[in-house]
């Protein structure tokens, strides 16, 4: 339309510069008398052209271009056990399964889960209960499906591996991180159970037990003053030498890296990637790719644009930013009407180990699944 109005004006201008072209429009101007209504009329349909450009931008800018496309989730999966909410998901890969926390929402003992998931849906695998008033917020597994779990005052609880006939944890020991009450988040593998715990500042409280040793426990400092994630901040790198990757809240990550000899254990830590956009919850179990890794977390602002990202990085743990690619899940509150809807932010993301599926968690305790990309 604008461009519309500044043509005509520029052809109302040039008519009267054609009727009168003896008498100049500029008498300072270097431009002839007679060429001076044609070089006002382009510089005119110029400024028509650019104010539309300006108006479509703007248009576009404020949603005028229409909704972006937005993937939807595969298929949600609510509790399996009436009156609990999931708090934490592990895949648990001796068992093809997913497991999660179960906490009683009236306050209770806590139950462990695991489902099997197909790409229609999931069936209960087993489900056993935790030992008596005990419920965790954080869980993670080794690589013989032990199950360790921590609770917000820092009792470490650890589990024998899951069956379809467990009924009750099989408890291979229980114990006391000394950290302090507050929130934490857990990793282990095969050598080492590790909890970290925010310290301020960026510093980072850690406590870790080596198989078949006395634990250890302290504080170190990293190379920004971001909080860790209040939860899903740690998770298993490598299991030779055993290391685990920590996610600060501004995208940055640390490797540590422990070694124990007889009561002693010794932890380094490095700096590692810096992920951006920053991620809004810890990122995932990091999955091979080939020759590459691939980390997935979710990015941007449920009231604005939510996306699913994939960070893919040529290793485990280095420096520099992996590269990302994302995929928009909700959209000013929006959903894919090819998904189901589901209440975000979303957190306790997880990739199962052949990177078939993404996992997590919903503010309703409903578990959400994505097909990987």
């Amino acid at each position: 339309m604008r461009r519309f109005i500044a043509l005509a004006l520029a052809l109302t201008i040039l008519s009267s510069g054609v009727s009168g072209c003896s008498q100049p429009i500029d008498t300072g101007s270097s431009i002839p008398a007679q060429s001076q209504p044609i070089v006002a009329l382009l510089a005119l349909v110029g400024l028509g052209i650019g104010l539309t450009a300006w108006h479509h931008h703007n248009e576009n800018q404020h949603g005028g271009g229409g909704t972006p496309t937005i993937f939807g989730a595969s298929f949600l999966i609510q509790p399996f056990i009436s009156g609990y909410k999931p708090t934490s998901l592990v895949v648990d890969q001796l068992n093809f399964t997913l497991g999660a926390v179960e906490v009683p929402t009236a306050g209770g003992t806590g139950k462990f889960t695991e489902i099997q998931a197909s790409s229609s849906g999931a069936s209960p695998f087993g489900t056993y209960a935790l030992p008596s008033g005990y419920a965790p917020s954080a869980v993670a597994m080794d690589q013989n499906g032990i199950t360790w779990f921590v609770d917000s005052a820092g009792k470490v609880q650890a589990c024998d591996a899951m069956t379809a006939s467990t009924t009750n944890c099989s408890s291979l020991g229980v114990f006391t991180d000394g950290l302090g009450a507050g929130s934490r988040s857990i990793g282990a593998d095969v050598n080492f159970v590790v909890v970290v715990m925010d310290g301020g500042s960026g510093k980072v409280k850690w406590w870790a037990l080596p198989t078949g040793g006395s634990a250890s426990s302290g504080i170190y400092t990293p190379t920004t003053t971001s909080p860790i994630f209040a939860t899903d901040a740690i998770e298993s790198t490598s299991v030779s030498p055993s290391s685990f990757t920590v996610y600060h809240q501004d995208g940055s990550s640390d490797v540590i890296t422990f070694t124990a000899s007889g009561s002693t254990v010794t932890l380094n830590n490095e700096p590692s990637y810096v992920f951006k956009p920053a991620p809004l919850a810890g990122p995932s179990d990091f999955q091979q790719e080939s020759t590459d890794v691939a980390f997935f977390a979710f990015t941007g602002a449920p009231a604005g644009a939510y996306s699913l990202s994939k960070f893919v990085a040529n290793a485990p743990v280095g420096l520099g930013h992996p590269t990302v690619s994302s995929q928009l899940i909700e959209f000013n509150g929006q959903f894919s009407p090819t998904g189901p809807h589901f209440a975000s932010p979303l957190f306790s993301v997880r990739a199962d180990p052949n990177e078939t599926s993404i996992w997590a968690l919903d503010q309703a305790g409903d578990i959400v699944n994505f097909l990987p990309f």
